[in-house]
């Protein structure tokens, strides 16, 4: 029952307790009985104010609450037709499925996209049920779902998926030596797989020896294997050719391999369709035998972790559709066998030649003059819109990088990184006018905008 909002009028003070307000004089015994008095009636008047300000306030909550709700049905969202309201689905279950990296999902999945979608609303439900590539991300983590359920919610998740290519991500470290069911069922739809993400060790690896001939869809492949030197024999000898036959496969992503990087020996793969690299190798020379195969190469990035001394006579490569290059050597050793690697040629630049390149960036794997050689070469410096040159192994001319520099008009970004301290700090201000006197003169047919970013990490 809630109390009445009619309140009394304000008690008023006795004539005998006003008086007091005029004097210092403690109240006699007949007023402090006056003052108790009416000090309980203005306690028991605040009181019910009290408690009728607690119920207004959870009267007011209540009545928020039931604004909020109501007006929700007003909400812009509501009138979203279902094809916009499909894409804002696939933005979000792409979200959540974070492609090229390990999401946190743990049980239960129905709390994660796209499973959470069907459990707003019935026209939620309906849209995500209709929308087969919201269930073409398939991300199995099989060290943390486990096996109860899995199989059947896996099963659910294909069928909902119809005939969509899939993007598939699956991670097992902590396998045992036993056939999966989930991967299993993975690799019956393998027709399907679009994009790839396999982090894997070696017990599951041998359940791929029956992808080959079955990846007709396949256009991206991330690998990652966790192999240790020991364990390689243990590998069916058949995986290794699980990849030879993808028709469509144009990106290959292959960083995690053993202690030595990728080795690309031991697979068969079409090397020849491929227009993105990304890979670590074991070595330079191993580097090259690849490079010389990517005929249709359009971006390749290759790191190697061993440099071999490269043979002086040898067939330049010729990539005619190349268009961004990099460099990168990851030596574990490297400061103490920098500067003998840097001043032996021939650079793996030396064998290229590259007509279209627009983006070049070397760390540690040739000179100022080996790059010059390479524009030189490939007559590609009208193109040559980005450069990053990172030496650490000997003293950089710089007047060679600025000669370097001015014959490229269309160079919008310049990074220069670790002088060794012989361009920092003394040298700075002389480079950079140098630099921007250059810049300057191509006048018209310059771009609008040069950055250059100089970092030495001896300062």
């Amino acid at each position: 029952m809630p109390p009445s909002l009619t309140f009394p009028d304000p008690p008023t003070l006795p004539p005998a307790l006003s008086r007091l307000f005029e004097f210092n004089a403690f109240p006699s015994s007949m007023e402090s009985n006056l003052i108790a008095g009416y000090t309980e009636e203005l306690e028991s008047q605040i009181a019910s104010v009290d408690e009728a300000t607690v119920f207004l306030s959870r009267r007011r909550t209540e009545l928020l609450q039931s604004l909020k709700k109501v007006q929700t049905l007003r909400a812009p969202i509501r009138r979203l037709p279902p094809e916009i309201l499909q894409e804002i689905f696939t933005f979000a279950v792409s979200a959540a499925f974070d492609f090229g990296d390990i999401s946190e999902v743990t049980p239960p999945v129905y709390n994660f996209a796209p499973w959470l979608l069907t459990r707003v609303c019935h026209y939620w439900s309906t849209v995500a049920l209709q929308t087969p590539a919201l269930w073409a991300m398939v991300f199995l983590d099989l060290d943390t779902l486990g096996q109860r359920g899995m199989v059947p919610l896996t099963e659910l998740l294909l069928t909902r998926s119809r005939n969509v290519p899939l993007s598939v991500k699956i991670f097992c470290q902590d396998f045992e030596n036993r056939r999966d069911p989930i991967l299993d069922l993975a690799i019956s739809h393998s027709d399907r797989w679009r994009i790839v993400d396999l982090y894997m060790s070696v017990p599951c690896l041998n359940q791929f020896v029956t992808l080959h001939g079955h990846l007709s869809s396949l256009t991206t492949l991330l690998l990652s294997i966790d192999l240790a030197e020991e364990e390689e024999t243990d590998l069916d000898a058949a995986f290794w050719d699980a990849f030879a036959v993808a028709p469509n496969l144009r990106h290959l992503q292959a960083h995690s391999w053993d202690k030595f990087g990728f080795r690309a020996s031991p697979f068969t793969l079409a090397w020849d369709q491929l227009t993105q690299l990304s890979a670590t190798f074991a070595s330079n020379t191993e580097a090259l035998f690849i490079l010389a195969k990517l005929a249709n190469m359009v971006e390749c990035k290759l790191a190697f972790t061993t440099t071999n001394p490269l043979p002086i006579a040898s067939t330049t490569i010729r990539l005619p559709h190349l268009r961004f290059l990099a460099l990168q050597n990851e030596e574990d050793d490297f400061p103490h066998i920098q500067t003998e690697t840097m001043r032996k040629r021939p650079f793996l630049l030396d064998f290229l030649e590259t007509p279209a390149l627009q983006s070049l960036t070397i760390r540690e794997t040739a000179d100022e003059t080996g790059v010059a050689a390479l524009i030189t070469r490939s007559n590609c410096a009208a193109f040559l819109t980005t450069l990053r040159f990172h030496s650490s192994a000997t003293e950089i001319a710089q007047d060679a990088m600025l000669r370097l520099v001015a014959k490229l008009p269309q160079l919008a970004w310049l990074e220069i990184a670790d002088f060794n301290g012989t361009l920092l700090p003394l040298a700075l201000p002389t480079f950079i006018r140098t630099l921007a006197s250059q810049w300057e003169r191509f006048g018209r047919s310059k771009p609008s905008r040069l950055t250059v970013r100089l970092v030495d990490h001896m300062y």
